[in-house]
């Protein structure tokens, strides 16, 4: 399944992007200001970046009154392709509530840990 690269210039334009996060010296995320009416109300992701920079980020974001959500997926390539990959999320439980229909319309479960970056340390458990 491929997907459009998203028009990152419309949506610079949509969005007054102030900062970029990095991890390991790579762009991961830009912030807007927060001064936008348009912010969003929940940001997952499902990356498997370190546990301090998700920190970083989960701090930045509830700064500006957005619910944070890791979600780091589970399964190689093949697995997410076919929808059989699981989720495992921390974070706010009510947000994840909110957004679980969309876990389950990607892959086949989404898991929650609690509350933080427990996801991430489930991930690293799980992959050793």
């Amino acid at each position: 399944m491929n997907f459009p690269s998203p028009d990152w210039a419309a949506v610079r334009a949509q969005f007054p992007i102030l900062t970029q996060v990095q991890d390991n010296g790579e762009p991961l995320l830009y912030f807007d200001s927060a001064a936008s009416s348009q912010k969003p109300q929940v940001v997952i992701d499902c990356s498997s970046i370190s546990v301090e920079t998700s920190s970083s980020i989960r701090e930045r974001l509830a700064a500006m009154g957005v619910a944070f959500i890791a979600a780091p997926v589970s399964g190689n390539p093949e697995v997410v392709a076919s929808g059989n990959s699981t989720f495992v999320c921390s974070g706010p439980a009510l947000a994840v509530e909110h957004v679980r229909p969309l876990f389950l319309s990607m892959g086949k479960a989404a898991s929650y840990v609690g509350e933080g970056e427990l996801a991430r340390v489930w991930k690293i458990a799980h992959n050793t």
